[in-house]
C-alpha cells in the first residue's frame, strides 16, 4: 500500500468551501495554484498517491477527506494508469462508484 502524501494549509476559522484534490502524481502542486487564485475564502486540501490507480485514489479513507457538506467539492485526478494498461473501463467504473458513494453529503 502506498503512503499518502498531505499537503495541505489548515485553519479553523476559514469559513468558505472545503475543496479536496486526490489524484496520482500528475495531481501534485495543484492545490496551491487554486488556494493562491481562490484566496482565503476555500479552505484546499490535496492527497497525492504517486503511481496509483483509480482504485487506490478514490478508496481515500473518509477519515482523510473529512466530513463534507454540500458546499464541498471533491477533484478526483487519475486515470493515468489504468488508460496506460488499457483498462479506462475499470477505471470509469470506479469513478462512478465514487460518485455514487458521496452522493448522499449532509
Amino acid at each position: 500500500m502506498q503512503e499518502i502524501k498531505r499537503r495541505d494549509k489548515k485553519t479553523s476559522d476559514k469559513k468558505g468551501n472545503k475543496i479536496i484534490i486526490i489524484g496520482d502524481s500528475h495531481a501534485r502542486g495543484c492545490a496551491q495554484e487554486l488556494q493562491h487564485n481562490l484566496g482565503q475564502n476555500s479552505d484546499v486540501q490535496d492527497f497525492v498517491k504517486p503511481g496509483a490507480t483509480l482504485q487506490n485514489i478514490v478508496n481515500t479513507s473518509p477519515e482523510t477527506t473529512g466530513k463534507l457538506t454540500k458546499k464541498d467539492v471533491i477533484i478526483v485526478w487519475g486515470g493515468t494508469r489504468d488508460i496506460g494498461r488499457n483498462e479506462s473501463v475499470k477505471g470509469l467504473h470506479q469513478i462512478r462508484n465514487f460518485v455514487d458513494k458521496h452522493r448522499q453529503v449532509s
